[in-house]
């Protein structure tokens, strides 16, 4: 994908996604070396209108839409090696 700031104006136009990665998570209870890696992500749109206020002024309404969020949080898939 594009890497493109969240401020810009371009940004309200594209799915965003938030990522973390931790990798090679240690064994400290079994002493077994490395447990593997962990991965969240989200998937993400915003949603932003212009309202007119009665006394005239104008101001932004934003929201966000969570795609991601019908995934169970703890779904796991197993990789290869």
């Amino acid at each position: 994908g594009r890497i493109v700031p969240l401020d810009s104006e371009d940004s309200l136009y594209f799915v965003k996604t938030a990522c973390m990665t931790v990798y090679d998570i240690p064994d400290l209870l079994g002493g077994r070396g490395c447990l593997g890696s962990v991965v969240f992500s989200e998937s993400f749109l915003t949603s932003q209108i212009l309202v007119k206020e009665k006394d005239g002024t104008v101001t932004t309404e934003t929201s966000f839409i969570v795609l991601t969020a019908a995934i169970p949080r703890f779904c796991s898939w197993l990789g290869e090696d």
